[in-house]
């Protein structure tokens, strides 16, 4: 499967509380409830817990190099980055920018536990392309959420993606991505579905799907394909997972709630 890098923007958290405040540009406080209900594993937001070093320090302009991005949902699942080389930088509303020209590629890891006994599970980003398609050497990653170590790649007019799934999935990719826009994977039972603002995308579903978040325990992450060392060329404002199948209002809440922290 293949990975993807992105620039993200995360959005609030449904879960914990933060603790102290770094202004108004970037805070250690929950962002926005998602409505999502319960089993979120993941949350992470533009503007809410992004660090420079181990969540300690708080990031308080564009262009600060971010090692950490705390995670909202009560489960401490911080997104982290210890390859000084390899951090984004924060954007201007404090959401996440990955630069794909960087030599050892801009990425964050996640931990395991976000996955850890997973069958049916739903992932959502927030993300803005640099450009449709991703363009220049070593770009096009976006994430890996299980699978062979393989997630969304953007490959010219079309996606792989193999988050979810044991397989790797290929369709058109819809146009708009390089605006802010909702971008998500759903498995239930043996139903796979690929959405953008919670809309189907025309050839992504797949009713005989071997749903796998896991990745056989292989690494996950967000803003590459290290597999093939391809990173995202964008933005990420927020990522966010859930155990467990949405209900259709449950997906609608969170669609809208992340969509209604955009970035300009």
């Amino acid at each position: 499967m293949a990975h993807s890098v992105w620039r993200i923007l995360l959005q609030g958290t449904v879960g914990g509380g933060g603790g102290g405040g770094g202004g108004g540009f970037n805070t250690n406080t929950t962002p926005p409830s998602l409505g999502g209900g319960s089993g979120c594993r993941l949350y992470v937001a533009a503007g809410h817990g992004l660090y420079t070093d181990a969540g300690s320090t708080l990031a308080t302009a564009a262009g600060d190099v971010i090692r950490q991005w705390n995670d909202y949902s009560g489960n401490n699942n911080h997104l982290t980055q210890t390859n000084v080389g390899s951090r984004p930088t924060a954007g201007a509303s404090a959401q996440m920018v990955f630069d794909s020209t960087v030599p050892t590629g801009q990425n964050l890891d996640v931990p395991g536990a976000v996955v850890t006994s997973v069958t049916d599970g739903e992932l959502f980003g927030l993300i803005k392309l640099d450009a449709q398609p991703q363009s220049g050497p070593h770009s096009g990653g976006l994430w890996c959420f299980g699978g062979n170590d393989l997630g969304f790649y953007p490959l010219s007019t079309s996606i792989f993606e193999g988050s979810g799934t044991t397989g790797r999935y290929n369709f058109t990719a819809p146009s708009g991505l390089d605006s802010w826009h909702v971008y998500s994977v759903k498995t239930s039972g043996t139903n796979w579905d690929a959405l953008k603002d919670n809309s189907a995308i025309s050839g992504s579903s797949h009713s005989a799907n071997s749903a796998d978040w896991t990745a056989g325990g292989a690494a996950l992450y967000v803003g590459a394909n290290r597999t093939l060392a391809h990173f995202l060329k964008g933005q990420i404002a927020a990522v966010v997972f859930y155990d467990g199948a949405r209900s259709s209002g449950e997906r609608a809440s969170i669609v809208a709630a992340l969509l209604a922290q955009s970035p300009p």
